[in-house]
């Protein structure tokens, strides 16, 4: 396919902040997919955060203008007095699996089938030519509760054992094909857990606050995608063949890319994979 699908692991908590009014205590909120609901980060957020780490990492000059644009006086890497619209575009990071709290682990990923249907049929969109949208859907498609060996029988935080479910033969394989892709194993609940999990109520929250000579001056509530998070997003070209696609995708994958808010603080450190 054209496209070039990516996941994008939290290695540290992430704030990419919206515009929205906060709830209760929680002043700034994370960004939240209109449709769905569940967290995000929109792709004006993500492909600043992209082109940032190319322009730190040694990206071209040229190939940044051709990929990104350039604007005059604002594109560090652009130069000179000309005005270029980008030739890529970048899709918004959607939600895919969310840590949930274990007994017999730290933790285990978690995910639903509404989104999983949406991922597979949004990589079939995108020209996917391998089996991974038909494996996602199979698993998309077992029993709630279903889930890789390697989170089987855990207890989550909520005191309900997950159990291992009598798979076929051919789902089992599919489960083993998505958690090969993320390197760990997950477990599939139902959307109504899965919204309850990612809700304002069960986000981390934590305190900021603002020093001067060591007094407090303004104390504010952030609220927060946990770490170990995995959202998923693509580079699509705008035009055939389009050059420096690769070499984009080179730099950003398999190093820490500062995505979001407070860096200064660790927050934003996610890694990304393509697929």
């Amino acid at each position: 396919m054209n496209a070039t699908p990516l996941l994008m692991r939290c290695i540290t908590h992430l704030h990419a902040g919206s515009e929205d009014t906060g709830i209760g205590i929680i002043d700034r909120m994370v960004q939240r997919d209109p449709a769905t609901g569940l967290p995000c980060v929109h792709t004006s957020s993500l492909k600043g955060a992209i082109k940032q780490h190319a322009d730190l990492h040694g990206l071209d000059a040229d190939t940044q203008k051709l990929l990104f644009g350039s604007d005059a006086g604002v594109n560090k890497a652009g130069g000179g007095g000309d005005t270029r619209q980008g030739q890529l575009a970048v899709l918004p990071a959607k939600l895919l699996f969310h840590p949930a709290q274990g007994e017999k682990q730290p933790y285990f990923l978690v995910s639903c089938p509404s989104v999983l249907n949406e991922w597979a049929r949004e990589l079939e969109l995108l020209g996917a030519r391998d089996e991974l949208p038909g494996h996602i859907r199979r698993v998309a498609g077992a029993e709630p509760g279903s889930m890789t060996g390697l989170v089987a029988g855990d207890t989550g935080r909520d005191g309900g054992t997950v159990q291992t479910k009598n798979c076929p033969d051919a789902v089992k394989l599919s489960f083993d094909a998505v958690a090969e892709l993320l390197g760990e194993g997950f477990a599939v609940f139902t959307d109504a857990e899965f919204i309850e999990l990612t809700d304002d109520f069960n986000l981390p929250v934590v305190a900021r606050n603002s020093l001067d000579d060591g007094q407090s001056q303004n104390l504010w509530y952030e609220q927060l995608v946990p770490r170990c998070s995995v959202f998923w997003t693509a580079l699509l070209p705008l035009r055939q063949n389009l050059k420096g696609v690769d070499e984009l995708t080179g730099t950003v994958t398999g190093k820490l890319c500062q995505v979001g808010a407070n860096a200064s603080v660790g927050m934003g450190q996610v890694e990304f994979k393509s697929f």
